[in-house]
């Protein structure tokens, strides 16, 4: 891991006059392994002029840690790759997947990656890299439309679109926003998982808006 940032960082270019330049992202655990890879990247990062910002738990929604232009987000195992591409997303970053730390970084590509902005009730914002899922009394609308009572819902995100699907006493269904955006209202909280970690979602409204070439995953290429 300590290579492939050093690598990352390299390719960055020179810090400028004052000594800084952009920022590092980590999110681990609370083990010995993620605690030595903290203080390797933390090593690197000063060695190169860059900052470094820690992450050993999950950000609540809409709390997400405020840092000076992230630039770079790594992932201490597996497990967290999606709370990952979630934080690139949000920082307009990119996320070092963690097949691409140990190949060749020859092999490197950047692959550009869609997500969705998410705004909540109290004005805070967030990312969606992936997929949110809500369960509970809630309604949505798509760009203006009449809203939709429903008590499940999930919002799925790839590069070809989003897709939301709905479950309530009319039935299930899809839909398929083209633009625009998706307001979800929750008449009270309500549990859910977003990039598949669970949270307590605080009623209101949210609003969801798509954005492409939201952040970078760096990727082993494939022949």
């Amino acid at each position: 891991m300590r290579d492939a940032v050093e690598h990352v960082l390299d390719t960055a270019g020179r810090p400028p006059a004052d000594g800084r330049n952009g920022t590092v992202a980590l999110l681990r655990g609370f083990d010995r392994d993620s605690r030595e890879l903290r203080d390797a990247t933390r090593a690197v990062a000063r060695r190169h002029g860059w900052s470094l910002v820690d992450l050993p738990m999950v950000p609540r929604v809409g709390r997400m840690p405020v840092a000076d232009d992230v630039q770079l987000v790594v992932v201490a195992r597996p497990s967290l790759r999606r709370l990952a591409e979630r934080c690139a997303a949000y920082w307009r970053a990119s996320v070092l997947e963690p097949e691409a730390v140990t190949a060749d970084p020859w092999h490197w590509s950047h692959r550009a990656a869609t997500a969705v902005d998410l705004i909540t009730p109290e004005g805070g914002r967030d990312s969606i890299a992936s997929r949110l899922d809500l369960s509970g009394s809630l309604a949505y609308g798509v760009s203006g439309s009449a809203r939709t009572a429903a008590t499940e819902l999930s919002v799925e995100v790839s590069d070809s679109g989003v897709v939301v699907r709905y479950a309530g006493e009319a039935g299930r269904g899809l839909r398929y926003p083209r633009g625009g955006s998706l307001t979800i209202t929750l008449d009270e909280p309500a549990r859910g998982t977003l990039d598949g970690d669970p949270h307590l979602f605080a009623p209101g409204r949210y609003q969801l808006t798509r954005r492409r070439r939201a952040f970078d995953r760096i990727v082993v290429e494939t022949v």
